[in-house]
């Protein structure tokens, strides 16, 4: 707990004795308080100053310590929680907490798993690489890692090849190092899926298939790094209906026929700086790429 500075404790303590209004977490004039609940009893509360003259913002089912969107003034520097820092109290209301912008790695997921009731989670901007483990969150809605590092999708399968996360609805991956989706997905729920700005080189058969993803809705994928293919049903998945893609290495890419074979229920499709030859682009290979998408109602090809 020493570790983990109190301008997260401070909320945390606040959130367990149930605060009903939202109210700043200064730990400087909170701390003498918080001895007589028991937090620290023998440390004397000029020296809790770890995020100077910064605050959470804090109410009873949020917890914001991040450097934007709450009140710090300057990076803090969290760092790791420690394993035990959620489950010293009772937190049963919590159902959002914010720790972005705060150095917040490696990071096992499971140092949440007391959090019941918590559904967004925000760790975007934390320079998490590959030190991230997943956990069992299953009230989880929303997980927001974007702006992060990670070369990896994250973990979602448990050894039994249940779910990790079942009522995950939202994923934001925008901004990291990803070029691979590897092995098996378990999001049953998820129905929103942003991979902008990774580094896809290929986007291979059964990518984003349905067996996979198979309640996904919306789904943003663009690649500074190509990809040089776009293989045959690679988005096979009757279930999207938005889907925008954008690359910035158009020239190499090699579309399949099929690329969007599957993808029968679309209703908006983007698809940016995907070198279209016009001499050649006739109305055969127009209707070899789209002309199965019969609910289409906007196409951007910018």
């Amino acid at each position: 707990m020493e570790t983990f500075p109190l301008c997260l404790t401070a909320c945390v303590l606040l959130l367990a004795i149930e605060t009903s209004q939202v109210r700043d977490c200064d730990i400087s004039d909170q701390l003498k308080s918080y001895k007589g609940l028991g937090l620290e009893d023998d440390t004397p509360a000029d020296e809790y100053q770890p995020c100077g003259d910064g605050f959470c913002r804090c109410s009873e089912i949020t917890a914001d310590c991040s450097k934007h969107y709450g009140k710090l003034t300057y990076d803090c520097n969290l760092g790791p929680p420690p394993v035990d820092v959620f489950f010293s109290y009772d937190l049963r209301h919590l159902g959002t907490l914010v720790l972005a912008s705060n150095h917040i790695h490696p990071i096992n997921l499971t140092v949440f798993s007391s959090l019941v009731n918590l559904g967004i989670l925000q760790l975007h901007i934390n320079e998490i690489g590959h030190g991230l483990s997943t956990g069992y969150l299953p009230r989880l809605e929303q997980l927001y890692l974007h702006d992060n590092s990670l070369f990896d999708f994250p973990i979602t399968c448990a050894a039994d090849g249940t779910s990790l996360f079942p009522s995950l609805r939202y994923l934001d991956l925008w901004n990291n190092q990803l070029q691979f989706i590897k092995g098996n997905v378990c999001l049953p729920m998820l129905d929103y899926l942003d991979l902008s700005n990774n580094q896809f080189m290929n986007l291979s058969t059964g990518m984003f298939s349905q067996s996979r993803f198979p309640s996904l809705e919306i789904l943003e994928v663009s690649s500074d790094m190509g990809p040089q293919t776009m293989q045959k049903n690679a988005l096979n998945n009757p279930s999207l209906r938005q889907l925008a893609l954008s690359f910035e290495n158009p020239d190499t890419i090699e579309n399949s026929s099929d690329s969007y074979a599957g993808c029968t229920n679309l209703v908006a499709l983007q698809v940016s700086g995907m070198a279209f030859s016009w001499d050649n682009f006739r109305e055969r290979t127009f209707l070899q790429l789209f002309g199965h998408l019969r609910h289409l109602k906007s196409l951007d090809l910018s």
